[in-house]
């Protein structure tokens, strides 16, 4: 077995062993949670029912971790009743609300008891991390997907915080202990609703044609299993049909994009870094993002740090090849506009570095194949592609109007004009960049021009140093917006990430009105630009 297989082994195996423990540590924050709050007994106020409901709760949500891995057998195939009575199982098992159960019956619990705030404030720290870790198990999802709940966290925190401080005032009279645990109660619900709810936002069916999302929490894998079996839930369906003119997914015309970027590590093989790609859309998606760009060439190393023609195997036709496939099917289950940077082969021997933009509801809207092709020190990208011919295509999607230039293109002003002119709000800038070489204008490109041209711009880099060669890949994955400023902090530079930010299409409107770039061109006297 060569080094980059058992690097491969070695990075499932650690994931694996992660997910594991994750798994572990939520049930045991759970049972952990309902004997704190059960201890010491109580016999009043159905006390042993909220306890049965309780453990049944934090079980039932651990049966579920444990079985995210098992495929369940699609309806539209012929079935046992064997099969028929393991998927009805399964069903419930993934699609009972456990957790949320657990917590009404926990904090049920706390309140039977006489009032003791500092029990109850220990009691909601340990129902939000219960909440939390359970979260991060079933998604697989890194901490920082959570940003968008940080507010309610914070919320529900500074109750705690001061219900639990105020217990311990000399002055707190006698009745001041049971308004003080419903202060300290309230803060432990307000903390955890701020996890709960956007499961609750990602149940409710999406208007349109009534296959873009499952309708429980655990949105899964849409890898397809021999057989038919597969990873994903049964869709939601509005009762009042499709409306009228409209494609699925999200609005369109809404003004606030929840937009999402992906950083990844090379893991030794395509296949896990596409089982790995599908699993950071599947975040994102639950994070509640509307669109999702992956990194430059996506399932593969940076094979153009060599020259070595045994690479021309990573490619793929597009749309027909198996991955645009795959992530068609991936954008169709979680209701996602999807760019995908692949390896493409037109013809045998005719290759480009190509972006696949597939929409909220499956269909495939067209590519962009990189236009500038550069041939230096680890970046031999001539001998792997040809220059793209596509011009610079802008994409009706329903996340709005959307263009991609692929890393080396940011080094070239025309095209990001090009994609403004066209329409563009958001242009995605997919690289493979490294720390020694162009660090130090990964910061100022992007921004650039994202405000010469007015739109929002997300960069991605991948991360790691992969055994092809000596580029350091420093991520560092980000959101301009069209002012320039970076919107929040970008990502790590040495781990995989999923970035997402609420991009406010109605800042275009305001710089746009404020800088009148487009108005004040002079297109008459560029003509010497064009000129060879």
């Amino acid at each position: 077995m060569n080094s980059t297989a058992m690097t491969g082994m070695a990075g499932r195996l650690r994931a694996g062993a992660d997910a594991v423990a994750m798994r572990a540590a939520a049930v045991l924050l759970g049972a952990g949670s309902v004997i704190w709050a059960a201890l010491p007994p109580v016999h009043r106020g159905y006390a042993g029912l909220a306890l049965t409901v309780a453990i049944a709760g934090v079980a039932g949500g651990g049966l579920r971790l444990a079985l995210t891995a098992v495929p369940v057998p699609e309806e539209s195939y012929l079935l046992s009743a064997g099969l028929r009575a393991w998927r009805a199982f399964l069903a419930v098992v993934r699609q009972v609300p456990w957790e949320e159960a657990a917590l009404v019956a926990i904090v049920w619990l706390e309140v039977l008891h006489p009032a003791r705030p500092w029990h109850t404030a220990v009691l909601g720290a340990g129902l939000i991390a219960y909440l939390l870790v359970t979260h991060l198990a079933e998604t697989d999802a890194p901490l920082a997907t959570l940003r968008p709940q940080a507010r309610v966290l914070g919320a529900g925190a500074v109750l705690l915080a001061l219900g639990a401080a105020a217990g311990m005032l000399p002055a707190a009279g006698p009745g001041a202990g049971s308004a003080l645990l419903r202060l300290v109660a309230a803060g432990a619900l307000i903390a955890a609703a701020g996890l709960v709810l956007p499961y609750v936002a990602r149940r409710l069916p999406r208007a349109g044609h009534g296959d873009l999302v499952g309708i429980y929490k655990r949105q899964g894998n849409t890898q397809v299993f021999p057989g038919g079996w597969r990873l994903t839930k049964t869709p939601a369906r509005r009762e009042d049909g499709d409306l009228r003119g409209y494609t699925g997914g999200q609005d369109p015309m809404a003004e606030i994009v929840r937009a999402a970027l992906v950083q990844q590590r090379w893991t030794g093989d395509k296949e896990s870094m596409i089982a790995a790609a599908v699993n950071h859309i599947q975040t994102a998606a639950s994070a509640g993002a509307q669109v999702v760009c992956l990194q430059e060439l996506f399932y593969g190393p940076y094979f153009c740090q060599v020259q070595d023609a045994d690479y021309y195997s990573y490619t793929e036709a597009i749309p027909d090849g198996p991955t645009t496939t795959l992530l068609q099917d991936v954008a169709r289950q979680h209701g996602i506009v999807i760019i995908a940077p692949m390896y493409e082969e037109e013809h045998p021997g005719i290759y480009y570095n190509t972006a696949a933009v597939i929409d909220a509801d499956g269909s495939y809207l067209g590519k962009y194949r990189k236009t500038h092709i550069p041939q230096v020190k680890g970046f031999w990208e001539k001998f792997y592609f040809r220059p793209g011919n596509t011009g610079y295509p802008v994409f009706d999607t329903a996340a709005g109007r959307i263009g991609v230039y692929i890393c080396y293109d940011r080094h070239f002003p025309e095209g990001w004009r090009a994609l403004g002119l066209a329409g563009a709000r958001i242009v995605f800038n997919p690289s493979a960049t490294s720390r020694g070489l162009s660090q130090y204008l990964w910061r100022l490109e992007q921004p650039a021009a994202a405000v010469a041209n007015e739109y929002f711009v997300g960069a991605i880099n991948r991360v790691g140093i992969e055994p092809l060669g000596d580029n350091d890949f420093y991520g560092q994955t980000y959101f301009a917006d069209p002012r320039g400023q970076l919107m929040g902090d970008a990502a790590a530079d040495e781990a995989d990430e999923v970035l997402v930010r609420d991009l406010d299409m109605a800042q275009l409107t305001e710089v746009r009105d404020l800088w009148q770039f487009y108005r004040d061109r002079r297109p008459d006297a560029y003509g010497p630009l064009v000129q060879p």
